[in-house]
């Protein structure tokens, strides 16, 4: 066995074809191999940590005639892995491991591997064995630190911070296993070495609106509760993170109902609400669409949240002035490596995304980060933001936006983010503070470049002038440049936005439709054909006063007024009746059986058009009776309106106003006579345009 070090071999020849180490990357090598070939490398993303472990896979295998075994945590991570050996050492031997691959090493000398995969059974090395595990803090749990097998006497980690945040797996079961951090690789010496791009931080305060507040501060007050109690009757610990690891434990370990798991539960849901209304903060959305212009003026741009359904209706409200896409875990492989490459080519300019950016795909180059949604981990603010500080050829810096609540765990006054900040902000270029209030001065600064030894900041030439857009009924002035339609006419080519552009964007779908390439139809009174809505008249008394048979009957009654109707407006209907003790689990089950039972006698019809879970989501109609019949309003809000009846209106807005996007959603509120700006409106069309789109 040959123990000098590998830097030297690799240069292009027959076993290698790659780029040559970076000065840090050799070091970081040497340095493994001077601790027996065990350790962790700890290094910011962007830096190129994926090139050691082709260096130690090249000095085991190739060198020493050894096997290695490649653990990764998702299927995106395995597909480059794969394709990275293959093209970096072409005389090795690649094979995969997955639920539906079964290499050996007895075929291969590379096997990459899942780790949900090799805990159940890890594959055993039959001679000299490399262990090389990516994004090797998430192999810290009991499960999957059995991949971690004592067969292989070469052992590498590599992460961009090596933390846990919620246990002790990294001192349980990483340390004892790789031994120690070998090489710990930042900002200060990245920068330093020019490694990463420059970049600047800016941070935007939002406030929520006074619904958003009631309900943060009833889901904390849960929260509060609950661990009060825990902490006090059941001896859990008052740090937080161990705190919340126990709960977490106590909810995934028993399956049983019990005072104590009961306590678990209601912190764990007053939690992910209190996670929910951050993320999803109706004035953070409404900024960032302020924004939607400025994007077009950098090469590529991403939005981080914390849910798909922000994603998604984010991706709706930027590409109706910038092709955007929101990229999910619901996108297929072949779909998101499609929309990886327009954005890669320009054709997409903004990616909105929850966590599957943070680790597990290779993003192309981009250079701004908004950041909407913060996680309380430093390591995936600093997973975020390594997807921004690639360094860029021409030497331009990225920028960073951190949005946050004020009076939250988020706010940077009360110390949210602290060890991020603690990590990133001594090396920022510069700093902003700003607010929702002031969308220009955020504008102005992702336009600039610091300028002379003050730092002071000069306007990049790039910002895209104020120009007066017109169409039709929804004519507007946006400094920006953001449309108010997307009506084909001479405005929008000032742009390139007409429905018959082509956009790999977020609305591939919705520009269908369009009917016509002309300047559209002007609005004429009740062009969409709106009938009115009758409203049930008849009077119903308390469910506890009902037998099954006589709720059927009245839910019947009501479905012949009204219908097509949501199981929602029934319930509605009923939970106006006095002494009807609708506080209570009880009756909604009670009148929930009912409406079953109606639709498995045929008394009532039924259809699931979003295929949404429960009895309230479905839309009720009798046999006969139209499924979709487009009404007024009239006493229900938005969300009590079927989604076939909604995603019909739709259509026919389309069609006489020759519109979509954002705009679509905007002038079927209006036609509707519904508040356009109403928290969760453009969410609800959205949804249901995902579901049922696009149009015929």
């Amino acid at each position: 066995m040959n123990n000098g070090s590998d830097c030297d071999l690799l240069v292009n020849s027959d076993s290698y074809r790659g780029p040559p180490l970076r000065r840090w990357q050799k070091e970081a090598l040497e340095i493994w191999e001077g601790r027996d070939h065990r350790g962790v490398v700890e290094a910011i993303t962007g830096t190129g940590k994926s090139l050691l472990g082709i260096a130690a896979i090249h000095q085991t295998v190739v060198k020493d005639g050894g096997k290695a075994l490649l653990l990764v945590p998702t299927r995106a991570l395995l597909d480059q892995w794969s394709r990275l050996v293959v093209q970096s050492l072409p005389t090795v031997k690649v094979g995969t491991l997955t639920s539906g691959s079964t290499d050996t090493f007895r075929s291969s000398d590379v096997l990459v591997s899942t780790v949900q995969t090799a805990w159940k059974s890890p594959p055993i090395p039959i001679s000299l064995g490399l262990l090389v595990g990516d994004e090797v803090h998430r192999y810290g749990s009991e499960r999957y630190s059995r991949a971690l097998h004592h067969s292989y006497q070469r052992r590498l980690g590599l992460t961009g911070t090596f933390e846990r945040q919620l246990d002790d797996g990294v001192d349980r079961f990483l340390l004892p296993y790789f031994r120690s951090v070998t090489t710990s690789y930042g900002y200060a010496l990245a920068l330093k070495e020019k490694v990463v791009a420059p970049f600047d931080l800016a941070f935007v305060a939002a406030d929520f609106s006074p619904s958003e507040r009631s309900a943060y501060e009833e889901a904390t007050a849960r929260c509060s509760d609950a661990q009060a109690d825990l902490i006090g009757n059941f001896g859990y610990p008052a740090e937080w993170p161990q705190f919340f690891a126990e709960v977490t434990r106590r909810i995934n370990k028993d399956a049983y109902r019990d005072e104590e798991s009961d306590l678990c539960a209601q912190y764990l849901s007053g939690f992910a609400e209190r996670r929910r209304l951050t993320a999803e903060a109706a004035a953070k959305e409404s900024f960032v669409g302020k924004l939607a212009a400025s994007f077009r003026s950098f090469s590529g741009s991403l939005v981080f949240t914390e849910t798909k359904e922000s994603a998604r209706r984010l991706g709706w409200i930027i590409d109706r002035v910038t092709p955007a896409f929101p990229l999910t875990s619901d996108s297929s492989s072949a779909e998101r490596e499609a929309k990886l490459r327009a954005f890669s080519a320009g054709r997409i300019k903004v990616l909105c995304a929850p966590r599957i950016l943070d680790e597990g795909v290779d993003v192309p180059e981009a250079e701004v980060a908004i950041i909407v949604a913060a996680s309380k981990t430093a390591r995936q603010m600093i997973q975020r933001m390594g997807r921004v500080v690639r360094r860029k050829a021409d030497g331009r810096s990225a920028r960073i936006v951190i949005m946050y609540i004020k009076g939250t765990g988020e706010d940077p006054e009360l110390g949210g983010h602290e060890a991020f900040l603690n990590a990133v902000r001594p090396f920022a270029t510069s700093e902003l503070m700003t607010s929702v209030e002031s969308p220009e001065t955020l504008i102005d600064w992702l336009h600039a470049r610091p300028s002379g030894i003050d730092g002071a900041i000069a306007v990049s030439a790039t910002k895209p002038p104020p120009q007066k857009v017109t169409a039709g009924k929804y004519n507007r002035f946006d400094g920006y440049g953001s449309l108010g339609s997307e009506r084909a006419g001479p405005e929008n080519k000032a742009i390139g936005r007409t429905p018959n552009s082509e956009n790999p964007g977020f609305l591939d779908g919705a520009r269908k439709m369009s009917r016509s390439s002309g300047g559209g139809i002007e609005p004429v009174p009740n062009a969409y054909q709106i009938d009115s809505y009758r409203t049930f008249p008849g009077k119903l008394r308390a469910l506890a006063a009902l037998s099954q048979a006589e709720i059927v009957r009245d839910a019947v009654r009501i479905v012949a007024e009204e219908g097509p109707v949501l199981g929602y407006r029934i319930h509605d209907l009923f939970q106006g009746v006095p002494s009807s003790y609708w506080t209570t689990k009880e009756s909604g089950r009670t009148l929930n059986t009912a409406l079953t039972l109606a639709i498995t006698s045929g008394e009532l019809r039924a259809t699931n058009p979003l295929g949404e879970s429960g009895v309230k989501p479905l839309t009720f109609y009798l046999p006969g009776q139209p499924q979709v019949n487009v009404r007024a309003l009239g006493p229900r809000a938005l969300n009590r309106v079927p989604p076939s009846e909604l995603f019909e209106l739709m259509r026919r807005v389309a069609d006489v106003q020759m519109i979509s996007g954002t705009d679509l959603g905007s002038a079927t509120l209006e036609a509707l006579g519904s508040d356009p700006y109403a928290s969760g409106s453009h969410r609800r069309l959205m949804q249901i345009f995902d579901a049922m789109g696009p149009f015929e």
